[in-house]
């Protein structure tokens, strides 16, 4: 009957045509006895301006990351993936419904972390003895080294 409303709801990854918060929209018919739906959901996207310390690669090589597509996420210099040893530098994850799935992100690598060759380890003046770096590289007394 006219004016009686129906309830349309979005597959995950879709939203309502004028409602991104929800997946759900009430839709009237009209006095033509039609209910007035030309496009009701639209895909939403996960914005990878979002995050942080990092460049974002997706899966298909667009700013537009649709829901269930993979991104790879590569830190800056200096940072390294949380939860992990600072050799671990990149991780992937999905766009799930809007938003990234996953609780990892990237995190600056203190001196604690150094070991990998990228860490900002402060330069260590050698005041007495010697450093041995490798079997034949030896620096001696004076030296700045970076580890």
């Amino acid at each position: 009957p006219i004016d009686s409303t129906i309830k349309v709801v979005c597959d995950i990854g879709y939203r309502p045509v004028g409602n991104p918060s929800s997946r759900e929209m009430m839709v009237k018919c009209t006095s033509t006895c039609t209910f007035n739906v030309t496009e009701a959901c639209r895909p939403i996207f996960c914005n990878s301006s979002t995050i942080q310390n990092a460049n974002v690669i997706a899966e298909r090589n667009t700013s537009l990351i649709e829901h269930n597509s993979k991104v790879v996420v590569f830190c800056n210099h200096g940072y390294h993936v949380s939860e992990t040893s600072a050799c671990n530098t990149s991780y992937e994850m999905y766009c799930y419904d809007g938003n990234f799935a996953s609780d990892k992100r990237c995190i600056p690598i203190t001196p604690s972390d150094c070991g990998c060759g990228i860490g900002q380890c402060k330069p260590y003046q050698l005041n007495t003895g010697e450093v041995q770096v490798s079997p034949d590289v030896t620096i001696s007394h004076g030296s700045l080294v970076r580890v």
